[in-house]
């Protein structure tokens, strides 16, 4: 399973309509114009219904007390509203006046929406059938209700499970019994004029069909009348953040949305999205959640430019690991904690993560929200164990042990040290314990050389190890550390003042493998350098800014998993070795991590500094 994707929204054609609508408007992100308008025929090619991840009814009709049954009615059939009937399961019927007993179904046609039971013969005149009372008129009910097993391999939502009853209906009809009509032995009975009635539907939605926009286009969702003119829209980051008014409008057979403005969706999570769409029709409330992307056509660089982004540090790197592993895509995975406030444990934390296949959640320091915040997303990121890498000064035992808890895991396990230099050291014990063909060697004295160098690590399998760059040469527990890695090729990430020539000539000295020596004029360029250096071709890149750590830290992570490089830029512009590595892929998507407080709307846009 990829990933959450819910869409709610009436059933019949309509539903199966909608649920295409993905897939027809993905073929091309890069082909949209920003500002246009595009059409999507949800009619064309193949409509699959498929099955609903859940369906809900609960409805209630009150008797008519002009018409009442008579009490030889042997035969009872209802017209109910069609969503009754959405539930594609057998109906399970029970009579109800003191008490509720079964009763044979013994039609149920869909065509005419009208269900018929059998009542046993004298059921009005025994004691289980003595009528109910409300308001001091004798009353009953008949009950109908449905319910489906959902597949095990259904996509299912937050709380759903395979196997479990996550479609049901209960739909109840008073009426009263006693009328005249003696030889009257079968009556039908519409239900109308509810006294209440909640009904909805929810699909999932792959997240490859996940629907792509650009910034100021106008989608016009056509293949049947879909929702009534008093219809909302809204876009979110997901289904409990922050969102904005999305203006909507509805015909008898179109949908047409109006995809906001960049600076309207400043500081929201613009990729993976979703559009709600409330609306009334045929007795049934819905709601139309779809996934979408929405992407900005920069104007000096290739492909289009998405943003992923939180309210801090923290929720970035929750944002970060939602898009690496979407909330109940599986389990079974090491979520890995470091320090938010601080970047070098996390510097070595972050190439392990990458390395095992894991999220990296940044931690502060007493925080109940945060670890609250960390906690449900290590759950939902599927965790089966919690590392935290560095001391207790940096993630304290408590908190540590809260989000374990809060996740569900065993440890939670630990990796600390003395210093940076220990805990960076220990890091590549824990997790290379076979030693490594390739290790990065940079500085722990400062960040951007480590920063860039983590997806470029994970391309090769290698652990990063951090040294006092600025010595003449490394400690012997660095030398120790190498000597049971065993590498046989040995990157430097940074120039002489990073890491000191003095380090590079005993590295080679000591016979620690081939050593290279990657470098630049400055931050930008060491990171241009060596994501060059490892992705020869890219078809997405991540830019971060390399004025401060956090969002490249987890960030960095992510775009390991995606087998994509990270970029350092600045924040006002991109860097013109960064510029030249883009045009060099042609890459079809730069995801942007950070807000525009960050990256602002020039890094968006790509222009080149000056």
């Amino acid at each position: 399973m990829r990933g959450r994707r819910w869409m709610r929204a009436k059933t019949g054609a309509a539903i199966a309509a909608l649920l295409v609508v993905g897939g027809i408007a993905t073929a091309n992100p890069a082909s949209a114009n920003p500002a246009s308008a595009r059409t999507i025929d949800a009619t064309a090619g193949p409509l699959q219904l498929g099955v609903p991840w859940a369906q809900t009814l609960d409805a209630r009709w009150e008797p008519d007390p002009a018409a009442p049954l008579p009490s030889t009615t042997r035969q009872l059939s209802v017209v109910v509203p069609r969503a009754l009937f959405d539930f594609q399961s057998t109906f399970a019927a029970m009579l109800g006046g003191k008490q509720r007993n079964p009763v044979t179904v013994t039609a149920a046609d869909a065509a005419t929406r009208t269900i018929t039971v059998d009542i046993p013969e004298g059921y009005f005149a025994t004691p289980e059938g003595q009528p109910g009372m409300a308001s001091g008129s004798p009353r009953y009910s008949l009950y109908l209700q449905a319910a489906r097993p959902m597949p095990d391999d259904i996509q299912l939502g937050p709380f759903g499970f395979p196997g479990e009853y996550r479609s049901s209906a209960i739909a109840s009809i008073g009426f009263s019994a006693g009328g005249p009509g003696a030889t009257d032995h079968s009556r039908t009975v519409v239900a109308v004029d509810a006294s209440r009635y909640a009904s909805e539907s929810v699909f999932g939605i792959d997240p490859a069909d996940e629907l792509t926009a650009a910034a100021g286009e106008t989608l016009t969702i056509v293949g049947g009348p879909l929702l009534d003119p008093g219809a909302s829209a809204t876009l979110s980051l997901g289904f409990d953040r922050d969102s904005v008014p999305m203006p909507v409008t509805v015909s008898p057979d179109a949908i047409s949305l109006s995809v906001p403005s960049k600076s309207a969706m400043s500081g929201l999570l613009n990729r993976h999205a979703i559009v709600t769409v409330t609306g009334m029709g045929d007795r049934t409330s819905f709601r139309l959640e779809v996934p979408l992307t929405i992407v900005n056509h920069p104007t000096a660089g290739p492909g289009v430019t998405t943003r992923i982004a939180g309210v801090d540090r923290y929720a970035a790197a929750v944002a970060y690991s939602g898009i690496q592993f979407p909330p109940y895509s599986g389990s079974g995975r090491s979520v890995f904690l470091a320090a938010g406030a601080k970047y070098p444990d996390a510097l070595s934390g972050a190439a392990a993560a990458a390395h095992v296949g894991g999220p990296l959640l940044l931690m502060a320091a007493d925080s109940p929200s945060t670890v609250f915040l960390v906690g449900s997303a290590a759950q939902g990121a599927g965790a089966s164990d919690i590392w935290t890498i560095g001391g207790p000064a940096s993630v304290s035992y408590a908190d540590s042990l809260n989000v374990a808890g809060l996740a569900g895991t065993t440890g939670p396990w630990r990796v600390e040290g003395e210093d940076r230099y220990e805990v960076s050291r220990r890091t590549a014990d824990t997790f290379w314990p076979d030693g490594a063909d390739t290790v990065f060697i940079a500085t722990g004295e400062n960040f951007p050389d480590a920063l860039a160098a983590v997806p470029a690590a994970a391309s090769q399998g290698a652990p990063v190890i951090l040294v006092a760059g600025s010595q003449t040469e490394l400690d012997q527990s660095t030398l120790a550390e190498l000597d049971k890695l065993e590498p046989s090729h040995v990157v430097i990430v940074g120039g002489p003042v990073s890491v000191s020539p003095g380090i590079a000539s005993q590295l080679g000295a000591r016979g620690a493998g081939d050593v290279e020596r990657i470098t630049g004029s400055d931050r930008y360029e060491v990171a241009t350098a060596v994501n060059r250096r490892f992705f020869p071709t890219a078809e997405e890149a991540f830019v971060a800014t390399g004025a401060t750590f956090a969002d490249a830290l987890a960030g960095g992570v992510l775009a390991a998993s995606k087998h994509a490089p990270l970029l350092l830029v600045r924040p006002d512009c991109i860097p013109t070795s960064a510029h030249a590595a883009l045009d060099e892929w042609d890459v079809s998507r730069t995801t942007l991590l950070g807000g525009p407080a960050s990256l602002g709307p020039a890094v968006e846009d790509l222009v080149p500094c000056r």
